[in-house]
């Protein structure tokens, strides 16, 4: 199998500070805490499935510590149930996992290597602005 690899443009990464409580994954998306604007930025899970990310830990963030998220160009996703298909868009679960994502939700990115549910695959991040809802 082909090494996955990450891709990351010029300020395609953001310092967060994990405010869950608990330590948070490498791989799994993320959303902005309400009101947490400051720098760093304050981040969770998300908070509802198929809602808005900021972007996919890059490495695991211990809970109150400060880590990376990468926002835009091409990351490693962990897969959730049923896994993700080379080309579908993909949205989040609560637990940060990457999902096909059904109308409405959150287009988290494009899946560019599958993988099944467990797995990391491949997903390439919408720019900070771009990011759409699922027709």
């Amino acid at each position: 199998m082909p090494q996955t690899s990450v891709i990351v443009p010029d300020k395609g990464i953001r310092a967060v500070r994990n405010s869950t409580g608990a330590d948070l994954a490498a791989g799994v998306f993320v959303q902005l805490v309400p009101a947490g604007t400051e720098d760093p930025y304050q981040v969770r899970l998300p908070s509802a499935g198929g809602g808005k990310t900021l972007g996919v830990t890059m490495n695991i963030i211990k809970n109150g510590q400060i880590g990376d998220v990468q926002v835009e160009g091409r990351t490693r996703v962990l897969a959730g149930a049923g896994g993700i298909a080379a080309g579908a868009d993909v949205a989040s679960t609560t637990a940060g996992a990457a999902v096909t994502a059904a109308t409405g939700n959150y287009v988290g990115g494009v899946c560019v290597r599958a993988a099944a549910a467990g797995d990391l695959g491949e997903v390439e991040l919408p720019t900070a602005t771009s990011g759409r809802i699922a027709p």
